[in-house]
């Protein structure tokens, strides 16, 4: 698999990792009892899923390949609607994060959570094994320049300290060592 690709995977890991905490508490509506947690993880997926990794799909990846098969023709479009369905989501959870009870708060997070899961799938089984066979190595080292010059502007250390979350809240909530899958 391209490093492109491999990355974007990567990412998709980490963010698992944060869902699988989301769901935890939008299930058990446990939002008043770790909302300083659940206010952290929506200022991360605001920051991590929307502006840093969709855009970098939506920047960099997808329009190399957008009209390289039918499928990817029809697909990528429905991507990028579902990365506006999920930035739509976490502004509804940035609003209702502040009112009490939570419950309106849960059920937008139980839908991201449902709808991230199906959308990583999406691209992890059907998308992203498409979309390999249409990187050319030129392209592909091209794309990976531009996460590079992209990746900056977040910081250096951006990675680590994304990973460090995703493990600090999973540990916290979820108990040391805990391993979800969503679904």
């Amino acid at each position: 698999m391209s490093l492109s690709i491999n990355l974007l995977s990567y990412e998709h890991g980490i963010l698992r990792q944060v869902i699988d905490v989301l769901k935890e508490v939008g299930e058990k509506q446990t939002v008043d009892k770790h909302r300083h947690y659940v206010m952290e993880i929506v200022q991360f997926l605001d920051v991590y899923l929307d502006q840093f990794h969709h855009a970098k799909e939506e920047q960099f990846l997808f329009p190399p390949v957008i009209g390289a098969s039918a499928l990817l023709s029809v697909e990528i479009p429905k991507l990028i609607r579902d990365h506006q369905h999920a930035k739509d989501l976490l502004n509804v959870m940035k609003i209702e994060i502040k009112r009490k009870p939570a419950e309106a708060f849960c059920k937008a997070s139980l839908e991201l959570v449902e709808h991230m899961t199906s959308h990583i799938d999406k691209e992890e089984l059907l998308i992203f094994p498409k979309i390999e066979g249409y990187l050319t190595p030129e392209v592909n080292k091209r794309i990976n320049r531009e996460y590079s010059d992209f990746n900056r502007h977040f910081g250096p250390d951006f990675y680590r300290t994304s990973e460090h979350f995703a493990k600090k809240i999973q540990n916290d909530i979820l108990g040391p060592g805990a391993f979800r899958t969503t679904g």
